[in-house]
């Protein structure tokens, strides 16, 4: 009887040493992964995307692996953005995916700097996709004005933001 209950003791004891061993390898992950979403966050500000995807991508990793959903997000979409560059091709799918997502996930619906983040995300996704539509002069030739008729210059989509549509003529 004795016997057996040492046995028991010695087991839980085992058993709690290593819930402790993992609880702190979870916690020591939190940290580091919580430095690298900041440090992403932070080339992100700058500018500096290339530079900021490893950091993402860890972060995520270990977000992922202490079961954190929204941050796990934060920096998925961080991700996401700073690999826009290399991944040209399937730019229209990504943007259609954060715009199911930006509809569907109740995080991205009730967490108001998350959902920011994702249509600042969005925005760079989609700017990158039809980067020729959006460049035109604010005051293009007769001939530049004659090829892209289609397209109205930047004066004349001004005018017609600010004073309400076609009937305006425009300078």
């Amino acid at each position: 009887m004795c016997c057996l209950r040492d046995s028991m003791q010695s087991r839980f004891l085992r058993r709690a040493a290593l819930l402790i061993a993992c609880g702190s390898c979870v916690a020591a992950q939190e940290p580091q992964a919580k430095d690298l979403l900041a440090r992403g966050l932070h080339l992100a500000d700058l500018y500096n995307w290339a530079d900021a995807a490893p950091a993402f991508t860890k972060a995520e990793k270990l977000f992922a692996s202490a079961g954190d959903q929204r941050n796990t997000l934060y920096a998925r979409l961080g991700r996401i953005r700073s690999n826009i560059e290399r991944e040209q091709k399937t730019l229209p799918k990504v943007s259609a995916m954060l715009a199911e997502e930006l509809e569907d996930d109740p995080l991205l619906q009730n967490d108001k700097e998350l959902r920011m983040f994702c249509f600042i995300v969005k925005g760079d996704v989609d700017t990158e996709t039809d980067t020729g539509a959006i460049y035109r002069k604010l005051d293009p030739s007769p001939l530049e004005e004659f090829l892209l008729f289609d397209h109205p210059s930047g004066r004349t989509r001004i005018y017609f933001k600010v004073g309400g549509g076609l009937h305006r003529e425009c300078d």
